[in-house]
C-alpha cells in the first residue's frame, strides 16, 4: 500500500530534486511512533511466571517485596498480588504476571512450600463434618485433624501443610 502511494506521488514530484524525493520515501516508510510504542508494550506485557522465595526487603517504612529465584538473583515485585505476598514472607511461591522495566508485575501467586515443607494454598471450606481447602485449580482437599480455629476461618485464603496421620496441620493466613 505504501509503495503504491509513493508511486502515485512520483508523478506529482517529478520536478523536485533528489533530496525531496528521498524525504518523501523515508516518510512513507517510517513507522508511526504510536504503533511502535504499542507493539513494545504488548511484548513487555506478555504473561510470564517466576518461582522463588518471597522476601520483604529494605528499611521500614519504605520496604518492598522481592522474590529470590534459584541461583540467588533477587527480583523486585509490584502489582496487585505483591502487597498480599508480604503475608507469606519466607515462603516458596509461584508467581504469575509479567516482567516490566526490570521488575516483575505479580498478578497472582500460589504458596508451594513453607520452611521447606510442601503446602497447599487455598480457601477454607467448612462443612458440618469436615474442613477442606479449595485450591486455585478448583480441586478440594480435606484437612484432617484440623484445629478448631480453622473452622472459624471459612472463606479465608490460607496455606496448609500436607496431611500427616494423627498430626494437626500447620497453616498460615494469606488473606
Amino acid at each position: 500500500m505504501r509503495v503504491t502511494a509513493v508511486c502515485g506521488l512520483w508523478s506529482a514530484v517529478r520536478g523536485l530534486g533528489l533530496s525531496a524525493i528521498a524525504l518523501l520515501v523515508t516518510s512513507a516508510c517510517a513507522r508511526p511512533r504510536e504503533a511502535a510504542t504499542s507493539e513494545r508494550v504488548a511484548t513487555v506485557a506478555a504473561t510470564d511466571s517466576i518461582v522463588g522465595r518471597v522476601q520483604e526487603v529494605g528499611p521500614d517504612p519504605v520496604s518492598w517485596v522481592a522474590i529470590t529465584v534459584p541461583g540467588g538473583a533477587q527480583v523486585r515485585l509490584n502489582g496487585a498480588a505483591a502487597e498480599l505476598m508480604r503475608s507469606v514472607s519466607g515462603a516458596d511461591v509461584w508467581v504469575g504476571g509479567a516482567h516490566v522495566a526490570g521488575e516483575f508485575r505479580a498478578d497472582a501467586f500460589e504458596v508451594r512450600a513453607v520452611n521447606d515443607q510442601a503446602v497447599d494454598d487455598g480457601v477454607v471450606v467448612v462443612t458440618p463434618t469436615a474442613v477442606a481447602i479449595r485450591m486455585r485449580s478448583g480441586v478440594q482437599r480435606d484437612v484432617p485433624y484440623a484445629p478448631p480455629a480453622l473452622r472459624d476461618m471459612a472463606g479465608a485464603r490460607i496455606w496448609v501443610s500436607r496431611p500427616v496421620a494423627g498430626v494437626a496441620p500447620s497453616y498460615g493466613v494469606i488473606r
